[in-house]
């Protein structure tokens, strides 16, 4: 009987994957690719690259009950992605299966070169600031018109990933917005199937670290634009720039009633801009192209986050934000007056954690195939509001 060597390397379990023939162990030397017929598994030697030898076939042994090896799909940019709704548990969060999966490549690496195997770490540093999961959030910034404060409410759905102290969005929707104040502005339905399109903030990354008993939380800059071309009045591709709003401007000027190149009609409705529906002092339909950034941030003064290993509670932090909008339709009237940005007050950026999967009771109600019905479900579950100046 022929001795058979085995190197082994990590196993990684996963479900979903469907099996197909078993693969015999094969011993070092020539390497033998198996194919499979319908009774048994053969192996056939293979040519090295810029040799003409080939090595004798070899009859494979029958195959040894042995743990499989098996490896997820590698998803864009050679990341493994677990199936949809499983966004992983503890450590792994919302992709712990590719870091898993890149893991086990690592050790087998090693330890087929001989060397110290060093795992890279997996999941968050701290499990008491750990964001790896499903969340929503509702951004609150305050504006002024004719004196009185307008509250631009502001929704958004997020998966996140955390290693160590980083984190990166990998699914985000915009679900929209809600003004409340002497008018309340919201929008219809078409106008929200083509916002959930646009302004996707995958990718977008920032920290979120232990600190003297707190979570201290931190995340880059994003750019959004509405009802005009993304690409091209967004100020950098990654829409992380710390530029300000003015400098944007004379960079990348917004389209115009009287210069309109690089506007969109986003529901089809005829006019270009993005539709919002105006009841209050003034009634009406209003188009209008937008351009704004937001950074979110945990702060002295309530805007701070305390450790936990989940977080059952809303967290509440601050925000920075700064827009720009257009009035494209009417041009005209009440309905043209926009309000004034204002920092007398503190914008916020509320947090709901709905746990580390999509199988989470927390998350079931919220999470749906539709991203239109899921921002629904967001804007139900955190109503738009008016603050109280602090």
């Amino acid at each position: 009987m022929r001795r058979i060597e085995l190197a082994v390397s990590l196993t990684l379990v996963v479900t979903g994957c469907r099996f197909g023939s078993e693969q015999a162990l094969v011993p070092q030397g020539p390497a033998l690719v198996p194919t499979t017929s319908s009774t048994s598994e053969r192996m056939e030697p293979v040519v090295a690259a810029g040799s003409g030898a080939t090595s004798t076939p070899a009859v494979a042994e029958p195959p040894m009950q042995m743990p499989m090896q098996m490896q997820l799909p590698a998803a864009a940019g050679g990341a493994s992605e677990p199936p949809p709704g499983m966004l992983g548990t503890g450590g792994g969060g919302a992709g712990g299966a590719g870091a898993g999966a890149e893991a086990g490549a690592g050790a087998t690496q090693a330890a087929a070169g001989g060397g110290e195997v060093t795992a890279p770490m997996v999941g968050a540093k701290d499990p008491s600031c750990d964001l790896n999961g499903i969340w929503m959030g509702k951004q609150v910034a305050v504006g002024l018109a004719l004196e009185a404060p307008q509250f631009v409410n502001t929704w958004s759905y997020l998966e996140i990933e955390q290693t160590g102290i980083d984190f990166v969005v990998t699914k985000h929707i915009d679900c929209g917005l809600e003004v409340q104040g002497t008018v309340t502005v919201t929008l219809t339905r078409s106008t929200l199937e083509g916002a959930v399109q646009h302004n996707m903030q995958n990718g977008r990354k920032g920290t979120f670290e232990l600190k003297d008993g707190k979570c201290v939380f931190d995340i880059a800059r994003y750019w959004s634009v509405r009802g005009a071309d993304e690409q091209r009045f967004i100020p950098n591709p990654t829409r992380d720039s710390t530029m300000s709003m003015a400098e944007v401007q004379k960079l990348k000027p917004m389209p115009t009633p009287a210069m309109p190149d690089g506007a969109v009609d986003l529901e089809k409705d005829g006019e270009l801009g993005a539709a919002a529906q105006v009841t209050g002092i003034v009634s009406g339909t209003r188009n209008s192209v937008q351009r704004d950034w937001n950074r979110w941030f945990t702060a002295a003064g309530g805007f701070e986050i305390t450790a936990a290993v989940d977080f059952t509670s809303e967290l509440k932090i601050r925000a920075e934000y700064e827009i720009e909008e257009i009035v494209m339709a009417p041009t005209t009237g009440l309905l043209s007056t926009l309000p004034d940005q204002t920092n007398a007050w503190n914008h916020i950026m509320r947090l709901h954690f709905l746990g580390r999967n999509a199988e989470d009771p927390r998350a079931k109600p919220v999470v749906h195939s539709d991203p239109v019905e899921t921002c629904f479900a967001v804007q139900d579950a955190m109503p738009a509001e008016m603050l109280q100046q602090q």
